[in-house]
């Protein structure tokens, strides 16, 4: 029954769809540690408050309100660079990337001696987390099947609760200046698993005229072996030949075709951002 399943071309577990499955758990660990950095304000607040206090200084309400509304802030910027410099740097540069900023968080969270070290932290951590919003949607429809491209994108927030939900656990059983070490085990293993077994997509490449190296990628993505009959390579051929169609009508798009979508992502992100999650993760242990 196994062996029937893994057979399954929608099974993720399929030779085809092996190394997509193994790409897509890797750079999740930086959205599980994107949600422990969401997680940990909430029981941290509380600890910081107390007489009991494991910092050599204290925040005030106007404080606390800038450090629980930096990772929003620094998400916008986030969002706005890495729509400037994916399509420059590719996935592959993008993905790397995130893992800096939000590194960054971690160090100045055991280094914090005020509030400033606080709130750069977790301006820096959105910086990722919005750079990460971008990228990882957007490199898993490129490298994935059609048929499990549902499955591998919803393991991004899937990943994200995953690591709310550890970071209260953690902050509220680990000392303060422990979590950061621990914490830092993911972009750490994010980074070098990125390194060394990711890929850029098929799709950058052939945009940038690299054809063989875009072939020699969509091979290892789809797992198709060098002696493998070329009828298999089909898909890449008619994804070729798109993708360079797509190219020479790129100087008929004008920026009033692009006015409709912009409006409804504004208004969506505004929508998100003001609702509930951010700020229910951030103050739960208040309310």
């Amino acid at each position: 029954m196994f062996a029937k399943l893994l057979q399954s071309p929608n099974c993720v577990l399929h030779r085809r769809n092996r190394y997509q499955f193994l790409s897509t758990l890797f750079i999740n660990l930086i959205c599980i540690a994107h949600g422990i950095g969401v997680g940990w304000l909430s029981p941290t607040l509380r600890k910081i408050q107390s007489v009991d206090s494991p910092l050599d200084f204290s925040l005030s309400i106007s404080e606390i309100s800038w450090v629980g509304s930096a990772l929003g802030l620094g998400a916008v910027v986030g969002n706005i660079l890495m729509g400037l410099l994916h399509s420059r740097l590719g996935s592959r540069l993008s993905l790397l990337f995130i893992a800096f900023p939000h590194s960054c968080l971690w160090i100045l969270v055991y280094f914090a001696k005020s509030a400033e070290y606080l709130f750069i932290g977790r301006f820096l951590a959105g910086i990722s987390s919005g750079s990460m919003y971008i990228v990882h949607p957007i490199f898993l429809s490129e490298i994935s099947d059609a048929k499990i491209r549902g499955t591998f994108g919803s393991m991004v927030m899937l990943s994200v609760n995953v690591g709310v939900l550890l970071g209260y656990i953690l902050t509220t059983h680990l000392a303060y200046h422990i979590i950061p070490f621990v914490v830092l085990l993911l972009p750490i293993s994010y980074f070098i698993s990125n390194l060394f077994f990711i890929r850029e997509s098929p799709m950058h490449l052939i945009r940038k005229g690299k054809y063989s190296e875009a072939e020699q990628s969509f091979r290892y993505y789809k797992n198709i072996r060098e002696d493998s009959q070329m009828s298999e390579m089909y898909e890449f051929e008619a994804m070729k030949e798109a993708l360079t169609q797509s190219d020479k009508n790129l100087d008929r798009v004008t920026i009033k075709d692009f006015h409709p979508s912009l409006i409804q992502f504004s208004s969506n992100s505004t929508c998100h951002q003001s609702l509930w999650f951010s700020h229910c993760a951030s103050y739960c242990e208040s309310i």
